[in-house]
């Protein structure tokens, strides 16, 4: 390496700094590419843990716990009037629960997703069957709008970040060649 002096401005120090010498063609160069030999790749079969039943289950599961944030939100319109009386609450009252139920539908899954992609899907996934069964035993006894507002929004956490996470896993169990990783 040669050092050179670059150039300097009013209050500057120069100081030297080394440049990389010019390959003259007199150094060694590494070997040709088709002299070294390499493992062969492509020769060996898509590997995965998972059965081809296994994936099935897997796909059928994750389906099925998917649709339960759509089930849970057309399900309660028509019980909208009976839970107003019910609640002595207004109906106007009760559709806030709807907004707030897809408020938190529309966020919890990128919240649930950053959280899977720091501590994995599984113990998320637990989570998220934990919040919403427990969101769903506490709307069935619970007796005040307060509280049925709180727990539909935890109803929604649940069950709307499920059907992210069970996808991210789906699309996980794949290799590059299956039809698992063609989401487009």
């Amino acid at each position: 390496m040669s050092e050179i002096t670059p150039p300097t401005h009013p209050g500057a120090h120069p100081q030297p700094f080394l440049a990389p010498d010019i390959d003259d063609g007199t150094q060694s160069k590494p070997p040709d590419a088709k002299t070294v030999s390499q493992p062969d790749l492509t020769a060996s079969a898509p590997y995965s843990i998972f059965t081809t039943p296994q994936k099935r289950l897997i796909v059928l599961l994750a389906s099925v716990a998917g649709a339960f944030s759509t089930l849970c939100s057309y399900i309660y319109y028509p019980a909208l009037a009976p839970i107003a009386t019910e609640l002595r609450a207004s109906v106007a009252l009760v559709n806030l629960t709807v907004t707030s139920y897809l408020v938190v539908a529309a966020v919890a899954p990128a919240v649930m997703g950053d959280i899977a992609d720091r501590s994995g899907r599984r113990p998320v996934y637990g989570l998220m069957f934990a919040l919403f069964i427990g969101a769903n035993v506490g709307i069935a006894v619970q007796g005040t709008f307060p509280g049925l507002l709180v727990l539909r929004m935890v109803q929604s956490g649940g069950s709307s970040g499920k059907s992210d996470s069970g996808e991210t896993g789906v699309v996980g169990m794949g290799d590059a060649d299956t039809e698992f990783c063609d989401q487009g």
